[in-house]
């Protein structure tokens, strides 16, 4: 066995699906079902069962996904120190984030890339939605923390999904749909909706309203707002519902209001760390290996 025959396992078990694992590790799905069976015939046992709605482990593919997991970290540790040994790094990595999910997982991996790379100096900068993409593709930005929808990363840029987020309907908790566990997204048809500033967050706005024109519907929005904070205000004076990825709204919305998750498949964002695909710092492979990302 090789290292892409464990990388591709490991991307698969995480996914559930070979279509994505592909793209996290951009190969092609059949490549990456071809270094898949080539491992299963060198373990000796099917890793996976195939059906028609996805993969799944099997006894044995859970016990080895949880094996690899932990021997790649180890592996990728010792060859980041490898690379160091004898190295100067220094230099400076400009990194942008959206103020949200990343606040929880950036500090971590920042600590031990100081620790990694006393003499690089790390930037922060904040960006909207829209303006994120932007700054990484004039090279203001060299790695940046932010949300994908569909998959969707222009062609010269790269992505590794972090976390996928289920979307949640933000209400009012006297609202008659919050009596509801869940809901689909064709359940709000009717509904009057309050969203970001298309200036502010488009990428967003109009992947959600593509998702309503496939049930059938027109999003009705009442109001456009500047922030999420004037936008959950007006969702709390009764002006409308509004859908957000629940980390976006646990980070910025109020206790006030009541969530109900959308059980649609489609409606889950990605949130990602992105990079050019030829960028010339050599500090964003580090900190990508120090994420645990790059081999």
């Amino acid at each position: 066995m090789d290292i892409r025959q464990l990388r591709c396992f490991l991307a698969a078990a995480e996914r559930l699906n070979f279509t994505r694992a592909a793209a996290d590790l951009f190969m092609t799905q059949s490549g990456v079902s071809y270094q898949v069976a080539a491992l299963e015939d060198i373990v000796g046992v099917p890793l996976f069962h195939r059906t028609s709605r996805g993969l799944r482990l099997t006894e044995a593919g859970a016990f080895y996904h949880q094996a690899i997991r932990d021997m790649m970290a180890s592996y990728d540790e010792v060859l980041l120190k490898t690379r160091l040994l004898g190295t100067e790094v220094s230099g400076s990595l400009a990194i942008g984030v959206l103020g949200g999910f990343e606040k929880k997982l950036l500090p971590g991996w920042l600590d031990a890339f100081s620790q990694h790379f006393p003499r690089v100096e790390v930037k922060l900068s904040h960006h909207k939605l829209n303006s994120l993409v932007e700054a990484l593709e004039s090279g203001e930005v060299d790695l940046g923390f932010t949300m994908l929808f569909e998959g969707e990363c222009p062609p010269n840029l790269e992505s590794h999904t972090l976390i996928l987020d289920h979307s949640v309907v933000v209400m009012r908790p006297d609202h008659p749909l919050a009596s509801r566990k869940s809901l689909l997204l064709a359940d709000l048809k009717d509904q009057a909706f309050v969203a970001m500033d298309a200036e502010l967050g488009s990428r967003a706005l109009e992947w959600r309203k593509k998702l309503c024109r496939k049930r059938g519907f027109t999003m009705h929005i009442v109001q456009s707002l500047p922030s999420f904070a004037t936008l959950f205000m007006a969702v709390e004076a009764g002006a409308g519902i509004s859908i957000h990825a629940q980390q976006v709204v646990e980070e910025n919305g109020s206790p006030r209001l009541h969530l109900v998750p959308l059980e649609d498949e489609d409606c889950r964002a990605e949130l990602a760390v992105i990079w050019r695909r030829n960028s010339n710092n050599p500090n964003v492979p580090f900190f990508l290996q120090t994420m645990g990302l790059a081999g």
